[in-house]
């Protein structure tokens, strides 16, 4: 999966994606977000914004080889972030 983050839509960046959106079912679930439908809708938006997250950060690393230790650091936290704001924007839609 890991190797593949870089390509979009690759079956194997989806998988990874499609698993983070598939393991945040329940946690919705029990936090109460709505309906089945908007819960599937978040759970399937989640997976495309989590491959794009994935996808965009693989290209950077490589466009920016000389990215150095602390330029890769920021990526990492960079990607991290926006990941984590998915989150809460899940957060937001749902308890809306």
């Amino acid at each position: 999966m890991l190797a593949n983050k870089g390509e979009f839509l690759h079956p194997a960046g989806l998988a990874h994606a499609g698993l983070h959106g598939l393991l945040s079912l329940p946690v919705m679930v029990l936090a109460g977000l709505g309906g089945p439908g908007l819960i599937v809708g978040l759970a399937l938006a989640e997976v495309f914004v989590h491959h794009v997250i994935d996808w965009k950060k693989a290209n950077l690393q490589k466009a920016k080889a000389d990215l150095g230790e602390a330029g890769f650091w920021r990526l990492v936290g960079l990607d991290q972030a926006a990941h984590q704001l998915t989150y809460v924007a899940i957060l937001a839609i749902g308890l809306l």
